[in-house]
C-alpha cells in the first residue's frame, strides 16, 4: 500500500484543499500496489488537525491512522 502525499500548493493550503501529487498515481500503478489517496491531504487541509503547516498535531496523526487502518480493512490486509 503507498500513501499518497500532497503536492506542494501554497493556494491549496490556503483554501484548505490540497491533493495528492500525481507521482503517487504513477508509482502505485507502475508497482502494482494499492493507493491510498488524498487521506494526509484532508488532514493537512484542517487546521485543528495541523501543528504548523506542513505537519499533523497529534489529533491529526489520530485521524491518519484510523483512516489508514480502515483502508487497510478495506483492502483486506488486517481485519
Amino acid at each position: 500500500m503507498l500513501v499518497g502525499a500532497p503536492a506542494p500548493d501554497l493556494l491549496g493550503a490556503a483554501l484548505g484543499r490540497l491533493d495528492d501529487h500525481p507521482l503517487y498515481a504513477r508509482v502505485a500503478e507502475a508497482a502494482g500496489v494499492p493507493l491510498v489517496s488524498g487521506v494526509l491531504g484532508e488532514v493537512l487541509s484542517r487546521r485543528e488537525l495541523k501543528a504548523d503547516p506542513i505537519h499533523p498535531n497529534a489529533a491529526g496523526y489520530r485521524e491518519l491512522e484510523r483512516r489508514l487502518r480502515q483502508e487497510l480493512r478495506r483492502l483486506g490486509f488486517v481485519q
